[in-house]
């Protein structure tokens, strides 16, 4: 896991009364993870909608070019320049979801809110000092370790626990390809596989998302480089 903040310091806070919808103020970029970042402020909100109930939006976007998706979690705050630190807390995470994590899929994608703070309750309070607003963006970037094995070796390697389809007991579904494995083997490589595998886990095929059907067979490997109980069933 990677994880960074930034302070975002937005100094003559009160220009933003005089911004239309969809105009931003964009913070100085920042590195979390090897990667670049930003945050936007929307003083009048993002969307027609944010502005006529008067919310300010907040988002923040990736600056970088990416190979793969990234999962995330991210928290704003709007400090408390009072100094009794009753900082504003906004974990971000979707309606809908119940993990906290996000995809981001590729350079410019952004999250965040659009309904952030209404503006009333930002103006005449501690949280805006000498026309100045702080606010702090957390960022938590989680990744799988993957060793440097040449696919030669992979190859190698995963043959020894892969078999016939007839003779495997265990079959895996990874972006389209079904790979076959030999139940008592691949149990045998992982205590945490034993349990997965147990008859009251038993299931006619594992579906792995979002991985590579090369990546996975480095996966079976070495099995205690990843958290296991991602792993979704069918």
């Amino acid at each position: 896991m990677e994880k960074g903040s930034h302070e975002f310091v937005i100094e003559n806070y009160s220009r933003g009364k005089g911004m239309s919808v969809g105009e931003c103020i964009e913070s100085a970029h920042f590195m979390v993870g090897g990667h670049k970042w930003v945050i936007i402020s929307y003083p009048r909100g993002k969307s027609e909608i944010a502005h006529k109930e008067g919310y300010t939006s907040v988002y923040i976007c990736l600056e970088s070019n990416i190979r793969s998706p990234l999962q995330i979690s991210l928290e704003f705050s709007i400090l408390d320049q009072s100094w009794r630190g009753n900082h504003l807390v906004f974990p971000f995470r979707y309606p809908y979801l119940k993990s906290p994590l996000l995809r981001v899929s590729f350079r410019g994608s952004i999250s965040g809110f659009r309904k952030f703070i209404k503006w009333s309750s930002l103006e005449s309070s501690d949280y805006v000092k000498d026309d100045c607003l702080k606010i702090s963006c957390t960022v938590e970037i989680f990744t799988a370790r993957i060793e440097n094995l040449s696919l030669a070796n992979v190859w190698s390697g995963f043959s020894r626990i892969s078999e016939r389809k007839e003779r495997a007991g265990v079959f895996f579904k990874v972006k389209g390809e079904s790979i076959a494995v030999q139940k008592s083997k691949l149990a045998a490589s992982s205590p945490a596989f034993r349990s997965l595998l147990s008859d009251a886990h038993s299931q006619e095929e594992i579906v792995i998302p979002d991985m590579e059907p090369t990546v996975f067979k480095v996966f079976l490997l070495r099995p205690t480089l990843y958290d296991v109980p991602m792993i979704a069933f069918a």
